[in-house]
């Protein structure tokens, strides 16, 4: 079924915790993202969170698994290096509960062309943007 990033049974793997107040503010749409092609599609998701108050279910959301889910960027950085194939998508929070979502960002730069990164914060400024843009976020 899922695996987690640090093996612990009590995380909530099928919930994709993000702020659904910075999709709608930045206008972000999953038909954006996830290509309408139903031979490629981005079915197998990383997923990064550091608020675990506001949550959706990416699952019911998009014809999609995800494949790990993690609220530290050790653990997250450590899984995209030992699986830089298993992943579609990675869903990255830029405020995690250790570390920064954007060295996950970073760490997702050496990843094949398919493979697409996308960025949710409660903190959506241009600046902030333009960071993960340049460290290789897709959106």
């Amino acid at each position: 079924m899922y695996r987690s990033l640090n093996l612990n049974e009590d995380l909530a793997l099928k919930q994709v915790v993000t702020d659904r107040f910075s999709l709608t503010d930045r206008g972000f749409a999953w038909r954006d993202v996830i290509p309408t092609d139903k031979r490629q599609p981005l079915t197998d998701i990383i997923v990064t969170r550091g608020n675990t108050e506001s949550h959706f279910s990416l699952e019911d959301v998009a014809d999609a698994k995800v494949v790990a889910s993690s609220g530290t960027e050790n653990e997250a950085v450590a899984w995209l290096k030992g699986n830089p194939d298993l992943w579609d998508l990675a869903l990255v929070d830029l405020f995690l509960e250790q570390g920064n979502g954007l060295a996950v960002v970073k760490a997702c730069r050496q990843r094949r062309q398919a493979q697409k990164v996308v960025v949710l914060s409660n903190y959506a400024t241009a600046e902030m943007r333009g960071r993960a843009a340049q460290l290789g976020a897709d959106a």
